[in-house]
């Protein structure tokens, strides 16, 4: 079930059997998404936390290397702000390959309950 909402503001819900026929990349070489677990806009910030999943370009002085990063991001009460916990990289040698690995986490964080995207497809 795709769920898209009346607001661009608002995240849509993907179900993970709605990605590989959703999520389309057109020409996007490069492309950043926040998936969450809840689309309440109104739950305190010490209780949400997300994810943001980006596909970079290979930078101009670098090898040609295209990477996939993962961030969690979740609520620290001593820093009484959202904060950055674990960051995954991975590399990949051509952009297709990349894809592959953006949709392979993708998928993994929807199917683990982080299916509301800040992306309106």
């Amino acid at each position: 079930m795709l769920l898209i909402p009346h607001s661009a503001t608002m995240p849509v819900q993907l179900c993970s059997h709605d990605l590989h026929s959703h999520f389309l990349w057109g020409m996007i070489e490069s492309m950043q998404e926040i998936l969450a677990n809840t689309d309440d806009p109104l739950m305190p910030l010490f209780e949400q936390q997300f994810y943001e999943l980006s596909l970079l370009d290979p930078e101009p002085d670098a090898a040609s290397v295209f990477r996939v990063r993962q961030t969690h991001v979740r609520w620290n009460d001593q820093a009484a702000d959202l904060v950055e916990g674990q960051v995954d990289w991975e590399e990949f040698a051509t952009l297709g390959e990349a894809r592959e690995g953006y949709e392979r986490r993708r998928r993994a964080l929807v199917e683990s309950g982080f299916c509301y995207s800040d992306l309106p497809f």
